[in-house]
Order: C-alpha cells, then sequence, then structure tokens
C-alpha cells in the first residue's frame, strides 16, 4: 500500500482510543485519514489517543459519545458533518463483554453487551446511511472469531458479534445499490494490553490450534480495517475477514 492511500477520506473509528482501535485510527492517520475517534469514558486513554493522532499530522476528532441512544449517534454524525462535510467510511468497533456462565447471567450482565455491540453498531449504521449515499463510502464491522467458533464463557458476547455478521451480509445487499459496501473483520487472538497481562497458561491452547502457532498484532487488524475503508477494496462487499492466524479448532 503507498502511503497516504486514504488521503483526505473522512472516517469515524468507534471504541478508538485503546487496542485494536486505536491500532486502526492511529494507522488510518498515519495513511491520510482524517479522523473522528470516540470513546466511551476513559479520559487518561482519549488523551493519550489525541496525543498520538496529534503527532501523525491528521486532522483528528477524539470524542466521548454515547453510542446506546439514537440521539448520541445522530449528535456524532451532526459534529462530522459540521467539522469535515463528509463521511467516507464507518468503522464500527466500540464493544464490550461479559464474561460468565450462561445459566448465571443476570439482564443487568448481557444487556450493555447487547446494546453496545450489536444495537449501537445497527443504530449508527442507520443514521450514517445518508452521508454515505453521497460518498458512495463503506462501513466497517468488528466482529469477531468468537461469533465463529464461540468462547468459553462467552455466550452473549459470541451472539453479538454473529448478530453483527448477519447484519454485514444484509446490509450489503441492501445498500449494494447505493454503492454502499458493508465488510466485517473477525479477529482471532490478538496482542492487546488486556492480553499482556495474562499468563501464557491462560492461553496456550488457543495458540495451538491457530495454524501460525502465535499471536496476531492490532496492527494486523488495523491493516485489513484501513484496506476496506479504501478503494482498493472497491469490489469487496458482504465480507466477513477472519484474521486468526488459521484458528482450527
Amino acid at each position: 500500500m503507498s502511503e497516504a492511500f486514504l488521503k483526505d477520506r473522512v472516517c469515524i473509528v468507534t471504541g478508538g482510543t485503546r487496542g485494536i482501535g486505536r491500532a486502526i485510527a492511529e494507522y488510518l492517520a498515519r495513511n491520510g485519514a482524517k479522523l473522528a475517534v470516540t470513546y466511551r469514558g476513559d479520559e487518561t486513554a482519549a488523551q493519550a489517543t489525541r496525543t498520538a493522532l496529534a503527532e501523525t499530522g491528521a486532522e483528528a476528532l477524539v470524542l466521548q459519545s454515547d453510542l446506546t441512544s439514537s440521539e448520541g449517534a445522530k449528535t456524532l454524525l451532526g459534529v462530522v458533518q459540521d467539522r469535515f462535510g463528509r463521511l467516507d467510511a464507518l468503522i464500527n468497533n466500540a464493544g464490550r463483554t461479559f464474561d460468565g456462565a450462561f445459566a448465571a447471567l443476570e439482564l443487568a450482565d448481557y444487556e450493555p453487551v447487547v446494546d453496545t455491540n450489536l444495537l449501537g453498531t445497527i443504530r449508527l449504521a442507520l443514521a450514517a446511511v445518508p452521508m454515505l449515499r453521497k460518498t458512495r463510502g463503506n462501513i466497517v464491522n468488528l466482529s469477531s472469531l468468537a461469533a465463529v467458533s464461540g468462547k468459553e464463557g462467552q455466550v452473549v458476547y459470541s451472539t453479538t458479534k454473529g448478530g453483527i455478521n448477519g447484519m454485514t451480509r444484509m446490509l450489503a445487499r441492501h445498500l449494494g445499490t447505493d454503492g454502499i459496501r458493508v465488510n466485517s473483520i473477525a479477529p482471532g487472538f490478538i496482542r492487546t494490553d488486556m492480553v499482556n497481562e495474562l499468563p501464557e497458561s491462560a492461553y496456550s491452547h488457543i495458540l495451538d490450534s491457530t495454524a501460525l502457532r502465535d499471536m496476531g498484532n492490532p496492527e494486523d487488524v488495523a491493516k485489513t480495517a484501513a484496506f476496506l475503508a479504501s478503494e482498493m477494496s472497491s469490489y469487496v462487499n458482504g465480507s466477513v475477514i477472519r484474521i486468526d492466524g488459521g484458528f482450527h479448532r
């Protein structure tokens, strides 16, 4: 990929101040994109992201945003319209999980996961369609290998990510005639700060089931997100792209 292959493309990255989301935001910025990056509440991570994006020279906003309401989605898009005048790519990365035995789950445990991961993605995608029609833009949804293979203790999380894959395929069909492409990325085991804090015994069984016998890096996901957000993927639509090193269990 050549430098600045996203020059002047306006992208939203939700949940973009930590982990995979931040890697996506920084990679887009280094390649010329203008950004609106959202976060839920971690001001320390938000300020660190502002600093990192400023160092790239990119024009970027880092905004606290509540995507669990339609009004929050509309407010975010209004800010993007006022600042940049357009939207070329929406990257739905914001998410959360709650691990626990399915039979023991309470409504308070799983409702926020569904509301953020699945309903939040639907709300923002729906609200963004009018802007994306004008630019023949695209939507990139962050799913998970858990949606494909399942994961112990994450029934609700896996369900929401499976819903995102279904939404991706249906929106790709529905919006394709408007020139809007919709794709998903399903990362496997990625080396984030959270993973780095775990003992190897907690994940060695996952690596044993991965053909490359190694974890991926956040930038592996970021590169794919940037590809999907660019014109280089102009004939990719309705795909769920796995980035999992060949996980085969």
